[in-house]
């Protein structure tokens, strides 16, 4: 607590002196380039400093844990992804990511059904990642609960080559190469790194090599294309697994139960290009277009000695018109975009034998998911100090899987389409130069996954899943309210508090999950409600200060029962009633040093309540020294996390007998960045 006393104290105090920081540009909220303070919505970013002091750039959750409304839990498991949830959306996710939009460099990272990869995201050439939480995520579609959007940076004049290199804790080793040029109407980004880690856990090492190119080219003042190249290949993780209590009192660097025996692993590799096209015209009048396509490969064998194969093939088209024009002396903006995407799937299972195939398929179908949308988004300036937006998002989306494995007399062929409109409206109201707060609510829906539609629970034998396509899931509908106070002084202090509700109906919820597969149902419902805050402070050009709170409680409704037991009110799995992140940070020339403290209150495991993790709260230290050398700049950095060895489990695999993962104590690591300008 000694650290966010220091963070409040700050607040309050505050130094004159400070240098004002330039207002960040986002596109998340509006979709267009706009101030953040301009924003009438619950909206982050994470710059480059945060994103390089957070971690050696390998998982998104390294920086935005320390972001309000957003519980963000590395599983030490590179075979899954790390565990993100907005406001309790996205907390129910076994692997990969749940009810949040992903977006990079403009192209979706989330395919139709609303599952989606953070792991593929090139970290190490992101300029910044924008978070958008609350009612205006909605018109992004289909589970966007939340929004997460990253942006490569934009190469500097001329030619330049950086080299950086990590080594730590765990066997931790990342290199990473990147070559820029940016000259006249062209500019070019080369980024490729090489990330291998032994794991904190047994069973729990990897390797991942990742390339990615982006390329822009502009026609004058009103017309640029941009191209975007990817190719990621995690050649192994493997599979910790979770741990069951017993296990976790007696050793949480133990893997999980078969896991070693039966070489508990995955192996992907993903390839993806986007091409976009912007262009302003009449002076009023913006269009922009874009397509992408890729593939991913996907191979798991489970400690259930079974393993499971998906080969898919996804894209899309996208196209937006934007003008701003004034209605009778009423400045208006407003846009329209029509999306479709469309993924397509090999899914084959089969049994194995110590990590190998062996004998025949035992599933054999293809899957696909299939979205259409529009979006209007409109705002009017009604005074200087009113300004009213809103929104509306109408889609379609249809899951669908043809069953080729007949052998076991059971055609597991479906097809479901869930059909949605979205509308969202919002008040913001100035009430000074420095201060505003706004109101907004907005109506969104989550449909269930293609893995969350592919297996059953035997209705004669709970602990048994069947490779079945499941016709039975609907989608979650939820109506969202967010009322906000947003304000700042100068150079000296910003902070934010925002209050929210959330109210869903049949809500997706694990039914059951064992050996690494998992079935899904409805609940009739949820509620969230709570509050978040985040103050920045600059005491003065050498010492600044961070604050982020969220008091949130997460818990069912409805009249329904489970095992005999009523389940209202009791609290939704991997969920937290109380986070926060404080940082003091000290800047004395080209030196930085900054303490950390992060909190996490209690979380459940299952919908019953009956098991639990308490909270946990972890302090780090991290530094930083730049150094000039002719012309080429050296950067090191130092960072320890959990520096007083606490032990506590990071995330929660919901309704598995299993369900605990462990994070790691004390860890440490240590970089050198090179830049060599060559023209």
């Amino acid at each position: 607590m000694v650290l966010f006393l220091l963070a409040l104290h700050a607040g309050v105090c505050g130094a004159v002196g400070a240098v004002e920081p330039p207002e960040p540009l986002v596109v998340s909220a509006s979709r267009r380039l706009e101030p953040l303070w301009e924003t009438p919505a619950a909206l982050s970013v994470l710059g480059g400093e945060q994103l390089d002091g957070a971690g050696p750039r390998i998982q998104a959750a390294e920086a935005l844990q320390r972001l309000p409304g957003v519980l963000a839990a590395d599983r030490g498991n590179y075979a899954q992804d790390p565990q993100l949830s907005v406001r309790g959306f996205g907390a129910r996710a076994a692997f990969g990511v749940r009810g949040i939009k992903l977006i990079s460099d403009g192209i979706p990272a989330s395919i139709p059904d609303g599952q989606g990869q953070a792991s593929s995201v090139a970290l190490g050439a992101a300029d910044r990642i924008e978070v958008l939480r609350g009612p205006m995520a909605v018109l992004y579609g289909n589970a966007s609960g939340g929004l997460i959007q990253s942006f490569a940076r934009s190469p500097e004049q001329g030619l330049h080559f950086q080299a950086q290199a990590y080594a730590g804790s765990l066997g931790l080793k990342r290199s990473l190469i990147q070559a820029e040029f940016q000259q006249g109407s062209s500019d070019l980004l080369l980024d490729y790194s090489d990330f291998s880690i032994d794991g904190y856990r047994r069973n729990s090492a990897a390797s991942r090599q990742q390339l990615q190119a982006n390329y822009s080219y502009k026609w004058g003042e009103a017309t640029k294309l941009r191209l975007v190249a990817q190719r990621w290949e995690q050649p192994f993780a493997q599979d910790p697994a979770g741990l069951n209590l017993e296990q976790l009192r007696q050793d949480p660097r133990q893997a999980g139960t078969n896991t070693i025996e039966r070489r508990a692993r995955k192996e992907t590799a993903q390839e993806q290009l986007g091409l976009s096209l912007e262009h302003r015209f009449f002076n009023n009048f913006d269009l922009s277009l874009y397509g992408f396509g890729g593939t991913r490969d996907n191979l798991q064998y489970l400690a259930s000695n079974n393993w499971i194969g998906l080969d898919r093939a996804y894209g899309g088209l996208g196209i937006r018109l934007g003008q701003r024009l004034s209605f009778d002396s009423v400045p208006l903006q407003w846009s329209l975009s029509l999306e479709h995407e469309r993924s397509s799937e090999r899914r084959q299972a089969g049994a194995a034998l110590i990590g190998e195939k062996f004998g025949d398929l035992t599933r054999n179908e293809d899957q696909r998911a299939v979205s259409a949308q529009a979006v209007l988004i409109a705002q009017a300036d009604l005074s200087e100090r009113y300004s009213v937006y809103g929104g509306m998002r109408h889609g379609s989306v249809t899951l669908s899987a043809k069953d080729y494995f007949l052998s076991d007399r059971q055609d597991g062929s479906g097809e479901v389409r869930f059909q949605q409109l979205s509308p969202v409206l919002g008040i913001q109201h100035r009430l000074s130069r420095d201060q505003q707060i706004f109101l907004s609510t907005g109506k969104g829906y989550e449909t269930p996954t293609l893995a969350e539609v592919s297996y059953v629970t035997d209705s004669l034998n709970p602990n048994r899943i069947f490779p079945q396509f499941n016709r039975s899931i609907v989608a979650s509908n939820n109506r969202q309210w967010e009322l906000g106070w947003r304000g700042r002084h100068s150079s000296r202090y910003r902070w934010e508090l925002i209050g929210f509700h959330v109210r869903s109906t049949n809500e997706i919820v694990v039914d059951r999950s064992l050996a690494g597969q998992n079935s899904f149902r409805n609940a009739p419902g949820t509620e969230r409600y709570g509050l978040e805050m985040s103050w920045a402070t600059h005491w003065s050009a050498n010492w600044q200060s961070y604050l982020s709170l969220t008091r949130m409680k997460a818990h069912y409704q409805g009249d329904w029962t489970l095992a005999g037991q009523s389940m209202t009110d009791r609290w939704m799995p991997a969920t937290a009633d109380l986070a926060g992140f404080a940082e003091v940070r000290y800047q004395y020339g080209q030196q930085q040093s900054a303490v950390e403290l992060r909190h996490v209150g209690k979380r459940f495991a299952n919908d019953l309540n009956t098991l639990s993790v308490p909270a946990f709260q972890t302090w780090a230290i991290r530094w930083q020294r730049r150094l000039l050398i002719g012309t080429n700049r050296l950067t090191a950095m130092v960072r320890v996390d959990n520096l007083f060895d606490r032990r506590y489990v990071g995330s929660l695999i919901v309704n598995n007998t299993s369900p605990f993962e462990p994070s790691p104590g004390r860890a440490a690591w240590i970089s050198l960045r090179m830049r060599l300008p060559v023209f």
